[in-house]
């Protein structure tokens, strides 16, 4: 109990140091996005800033997941968030010497990404190290609250910033928190895996990705709840981009509307990580998980039967989708945490996230198609449909339903090392 209670208090100390990061991110990002908006008024370039922010984690991922599972993940950590601040430093200079330009903002949002694809995975697999499997979706509900709350509160700080401090000094603040974020990891101790083979060379790696990879597709019951991740995860960047369209075309909504409804998702986010938060979920978490899918979909298709006078209706149901995507994404997380073993966490959790984080394009491919065919809220009726038919069929397979039971697949795992020489 001590050593539980031990490893709760460090993971507790290093995650309000992030808290701040996050927070620090959030005004940056604030801040960038509405000084490329007001240099260029360029559509393009903002598309490309959002490239930007997610490729390298798209692409480096699945590498850097097997860094993490080898290397020491708090060094990981810190350099990630050193790397960060340094990067941001850089381009506070730029700006104070007059030579800020775009190609460079796209640099920083680069560099920014590249940390994450390391910090991401080396924080994500630590946590089921220094959690007790019994509080790990407690404690995603508790990171998806502190989201909720960055995504409410970071915005209107940074636009309040904006208007009164030069660009550098928000870039500052950035650089001090990634600081902060660092200090409780100098101090604190992160148990590692037991991965007694630490040398990083070109076949070590390509094995310990093949490994990854080959669990992944080597437990049925794991690949298929990936899959269904990777769906839903179609529906959800593209409802969110369609939002001001649905709020103005639709609703006849202006820019108040809009801030109203993105105000009312980042609440609905909160409202719903502080009550797995407290609550804890159920016992089985596919069956916390299964049951916020299917009142995803019941929140899709609220928003898709809204009258178009009738706007507080299509508020009341993107509040019940941002609630129970909340509770998703935070059990989803405590899950993988639970059944994956805590040696190949880093390359199993970054596969997942890579192959999720490319749905989004297929998703925003087919929904322009779509929604210029037969309307904005087709889109809402087929997301909500997806959500309820991946949250039934998860109840109804058994390898899904009762992948918490399967834990004995590390054992399997052994085995295959014991017949790869795997390390």
């Amino acid at each position: 109990m001590e050593t539980q209670e031990k490893n709760i208090k460090g993971f507790m100390l290093i995650y309000s140091g992030q808290i701040f990061s996050l927070f620090g991110s959030s005004l940056v990002r604030f801040a960038l996005i509405w000084w490329l908006t007001q240099l260029t008024g360029s559509a393009q370039v903002l598309a490309t800033a959002s490239l930007m922010a997610f490729l390298p984690d798209l692409v480096i991922g699945p590498f850097a997941g097997v860094l993490v599972d080898r290397l020491d993940r708090k060094k990981i950590m810190i350099a990630a968030d050193g790397f960060t601040a340094l990067a941001t430093g850089v381009l506070a200079i730029l700006y104070l010497r007059g030579s800020l330009e775009v190609t460079y903002v796209y640099g920083l949002l680069l560099a920014r990404s590249l940390g994450t694809a390391f910090h991401f995975p080396a924080m994500e697999s630590s946590i089921a190290l220094m959690v007790p499997k019994n509080q790990l979706q407690r404690v995603s509900g508790l990171k998806q609250s502190v989201n909720g709350l960055i995504n409410i509160v970071g915005p209107p700080v940074s636009a309040f910033l904006i208007a009164f401090l030069p660009l550098e000094w928000i870039l500052a603040i950035d650089i001090v928190t990634a600081l902060v974020a660092i200090l409780p990891l100098l101090v604190t101790s992160i148990p590692s895996p037991e991965n007694k083979d630490k040398r990083i060379t070109v076949s070590s790696v390509l094995s310990d990705f093949k490994a990854g990879f080959d669990f992944l597709l080597g437990w049925k019951s794991l690949l298929l709840f990936a899959l269904m991740i990777m769906l839903v995860h179609i529906v959800v960047i593209p409802a969110m981009s369609l939002m001001p369209l649905l709020v103005t075309d639709i609703f006849g909504g202006e820019a108040t509307e809009f801030a109203l409804i993105e105000s009312v998702f980042g609440v609905g986010v909160l409202i719903g990580g502080l009550t797995l938060t407290a609550w804890g979920g159920f016992r089985k978490k596919t069956k916390t998980i299964i049951s916020s899918l299917i009142l995803c979909g019941v929140g899709f298709l609220i928003v898709w039967m809204a009258p178009s006078a009738q706007f507080y209706i299509g508020i009341l149901g993107t509040f019940i989708f941002a609630f129970s995507v909340s509770i998703v994404a935070a059990s989803i997380g405590a899950l993988q945490q639970t059944v994956i073993p805590s040696e190949i966490q880093g390359r199993v959790f970054t596969l997942i996230r890579s192959a999720t984080n490319a749905m989004p394009a297929l998703g925003l491919a087919i929904a322009g198609p779509i929604t210029e065919s037969i309307g904005i809220k087709s889109w809402y009726l087929a997301g909500g449909l997806v959500f309820i038919i991946v949250g039934v069929a998860a109840g109804l397979i058994r390898d899904v339903r009762d992948i918490e039971e399967q834990r004995v697949h590390g054992d399997v795992f052994e085995a295959q090392k014991q017949h790869q020489h795997l390390p």
